[in-house]
């Protein structure tokens, strides 16, 4: 896993898939939130989340290894500076790789 480059390259003839938020989600200030994205794969899969670089480099999107529970994982967000922010639904927030 390269954290520097926010990418996980393992390769086993596994897919991938697109990881987005369901709605919409204000982050306060200075805190650390969970919050539950969408991920195309059934109940109890276990995978990994790797999220993407974006522009909202205040938003700090932890790479987690979580199991799939209606349609949905847990990631942690971090917002490091000093106001509110927005992460939008839909928008993509990295890729959900199964192991």
């Amino acid at each position: 896993m390269d954290f520097g480059d926010r990418e996980l390259k393992y390769r086993d003839k596994q897919r991938q898939a697109t990881v987005r938020l369901a709605k919409t989600i204000n982050i306060a200030t200075n805190t650390q939130s969970v919050v539950r994205v969408m991920v195309d794969a059934a109940d109890g899969t276990t995978g990994i989340f790797v999220p993407k670089a974006g522009c909202k480099r205040h938003l700090l999107v932890v790479p987690t290894l979580d199991t799939v529970q209606d349609g949905m994982v847990r990631v942690a967000v971090l917002n490091i500076e000093g106001r509110r922010e927005k992460l939008p639904a839909r928008a993509a927030l990295g890729t959900w790789v199964p192991t």
